[in-house]
C-alpha cells in the first residue's frame, strides 16, 4: 500500500529555526575540529587515508601503503585528494576535509529528519531527530576524523531517502529506483560492506508491501543489473591491476581471519594481540601477491571455524557484545567521562531504539528496509569482526525511530493531561 499522505516528502517540515539550529551545529563543529582536536591525526587510520589521498593527487593511481592496490574501496581517498589538490600540503587537507565533513553530518542530520517524516508523518519527531542527528556525541566526534564512515553514511542516508520516495511512487522502475541504486553503489564504492545487499533490501521491500512473486523477481534482477553497471568500473581496473576478477577488496579474508583465528579470545580486532603473529609474519609481500595473502587467509579462516565450531560460536557471540557495547571496547576510551558520554548518549539511544521496535510494530511494512539493515549489518560484523565504528552507521536509523517513539511518548503524555 502507497502512503496515504499524497506528497506527503513535499511538505516542508524545516522553518527558520532550523537554520540558525544547523549554523550553531556547524560553528561548534568548528570549534571541536580547531580546537579539541590537534592539527595532526587521532586514529592509526586516518593515516592510511591520507597517504591514499596524497598519492591519488600526486599520481592519480590509487595505492594503499604504496604495495596494495585494492586495499579498500577508492571513493574517500577520491573525495580527500580534491581537497588535497587545493591545499598542496597534509595539515590543510586534514582541516579542509574536517569542515567538509561538518556538512555532510549536516546533511544526514536533514535528510534522516525528512526519512522521519515520509514514514510517520510526525514533525515534532523529525525535529527531534534532527536536533539529536546535529548535536549526537559520537557524529560530531566522527566528523572530525579522515576516515570512510562519514562519506559511507552520508551515501547510505541518501540511498534510503530515494528507497523511501520508490515506495512513495509505487514501487515503479523509475528515476527514484535508479537513483536508489546509484547512491547504493556510491556507498560501496566508499565502504565495500553492502556488497549486494541493496537488491535484496529492495526485494523484500517490495514483497512486504504488495506480494507479486513475478515482479519481485523483475525487482531483484533490475538490481542486480544495475549495481553490476555502477561497479563495472571498479571490476575493469582491478582486472587491468591485478588480471584477475576482484570485486570489492583484497582485505576482505583479513578481517575474516583477524576476528576468526586461535589467537582471538576477546572478539577483538587488535592486529597486534588477536591474531596469529608467526602465521602473518610469514606472509611476506615480497614473497606473495595481494591476492595471495587474501586467499591465505580466507583458508586459514575457514579452516578455524571448519575445525573449531564452538569457538567460532563463541567468538560470534563476544563480537555481537562489542558490536552493541553501550561502552567503548577500547581500553583508553572505555573510562572517565567517554564512558558516561556513551552511557547517555548510545545507551539511551538504544533502548529507546529496541522500545519503538514494538511500538511501532504496525510500522513493519514501511521500516522493514531499516530492520533488514540492522541484521546484514549484525550477521556480517559477527562474522568478520565488531567494534563501535562499525556500528555507527546503524545509529542515525536508531535516532530515527527512537525520536518517534519519545514524540509519541511526549504527546501521549500531553493527552493524558
Amino acid at each position: 500500500m502507497i502512503f496515504s499522505l499524497k506528497n506527503s516528502y513535499m511538505i516542508s517540515i524545516y522553518n527558520r529555526n532550523t537554520t540558525y539550529v544547523c549554523v550553531l551545529a556547524f560553528v561548534f563543529y568548528q570549534c571541536v575540529n580547531f580546537l579539541y582536536f590537534s592539527s595532526g591525526v587521532t586514529f592509526g587510520d586516518e593515516e592510511r587515508f591520507i597517504g591514499e589521498a596524497i598519492t591519488l593527487s600526486k599520481t592519480g593511481e590509487f595505492w594503499t601503503f604504496g604495495s596494495s592496490r585494492a586495499w579498500e574501496m577508492p571513493l574517500t581517498a577520491i573525495v580527500y585528494s580534491l581537497f588535497y589538490d587545493i591545499t598542496q600540503n597534509e595539515i590543510g587537507l586534514i582541516y579542509s576535509v574536517r569542515v567538509f565533513q561538518s556538512l555532510l553530518l549536516i546533511i544526514q542530520a536533514l535528510l534522516i529528519s525528512k526519512i522521519l517524516f515520509i514514514i510517520f508523518n510526525n514533525k515534532k519527531a523529525a525535529n527531534i531527530a534532527l536536533f539529536a542527528m546535529l548535536f549526537y556525541p559520537f557524529f560530531v566526534f566522527y566528523q572530525g576524523l579522515l576516515l570512510s564512515e562519514n562519506i559511507f553514511i552520508t551515501l547510505l542516508i541518501v540511498s534510503f531517502y530515494y528507497l523511501y520516495l520508490w515506495r512513495n511512487y509505487g514501487f515503479k522502475l523509475d528515476k527514484y529506483f535508479i537513483l536508489t541504486i546509484f547512491s547504493f553503489t556510491l556507498s560501496i564504492y566508499s565502504k565495500a560492506t553492502l556488497s549486494f545487499s541493496p537488491a535484496i533490501i529492495l526485494t523484500i521491500f517490495y514483497l512486504f508491501n504488495d506480494f507479486n512473486v513475478k515482479r519481485a523477481a523483475g525487482i531483484f534482477l533490475a538490481s542486480i543489473v544495475l549495481l553490476s553497471l555502477f561497479i563495472a568500473p571498479w571490476w575493469v581496473r582491478n582486472y587491468i591491476v591485478f588480471d584477475a576478477f576482484v570485486p570489492f577488496t583484497t582485505t576482505s579474508a583479513k578481517n575474516l581471519y583477524l576476528g576468526n583465528n586461535l589467537n582471538n579470545k576477546t572478539g577483538g580486532n587488535d592486529q597486534r594481540v588477536d591474531w596469529e603473529l608467526d602465521f602473518t609474519k610469514q606472509l611476506n609481500r615480497s614473497q606473495y601477491s595481494e591476492l595471495e595473502i587474501n586467499e591465505a587467509f580466507k583458508e586459514r579462516a575457514v579452516y578455524f571455524i571448519v575445525t573449531y565450531p564452538e569457538k567460532a560460536v563463541h567468538l560470534m557471540y563476544l563480537k555481537f557484545k562489542r558490536f552493541y557495547n553501550i561502552f567503548p571496547n577500547a581500553p583508553s576510551f572505555n573510562k572517565g567521562y567517554y564512558k558516561w558520554i556513551s552511557l547517555l548518549s548510545y545507551g539511551s539511544v538504544f533502548f529507546l531504539f529496541i522500545f519503538s521496535i514494538f511500538y511501532n510494530f504496525s510500522y513493519l511494512r514501511a521500516l522493514i528496509p531499516i530492520y533488514l539493515l540492522f541484521g546484514y549489518f549484525t550477521v556480517l560484523h559477527i562474522m568478520f569482526i565488531a567494534s563501535l565504528r562499525y556500528r555507527l552507521p546503524l545509529e542515525p536509523f536508531m535516532i530515527l525511530l527512537a525520536s518517534q517513539y519519545v514524540a509519541q511518548m511526549h504527546s501521549k503524555i500531553l493527552n493524558q493531561r
